[in-house]
């Protein structure tokens, strides 16, 4: 994780994605942590399918929301 943790794949938690997502927000914007989760949601996917999460831990995205974005007006 970008903010000095390291964690391996399967010891990740809900509360460390949150944590990741709150510090890009606090870093750059909302629409970049938006971008960011949507990647980890693919990551965590791909992770479960290749086996790389040992059986039986969550997929700690299953717990979270994606950060609210401002609408645009077209």
């Amino acid at each position: 994780m970008d903010q000095g943790h390291e964690v391996a794949p399967d010891g990740v938690t809900t509360y460390h994605v949150q944590a990741f997502i709150a510090g890009i927000i606090k870093k750059t914007s909302k629409g970049n942590a938006a971008h960011r989760y949507r990647n980890l949601r693919v990551y965590f996917k791909w992770l479960i399918a290749r086996k790389h999460i040992t059986p039986g831990n969550p997929n700690p995205m299953d717990s979270t929301k994606p950060p609210l974005t401002a609408g645009r007006d077209y």
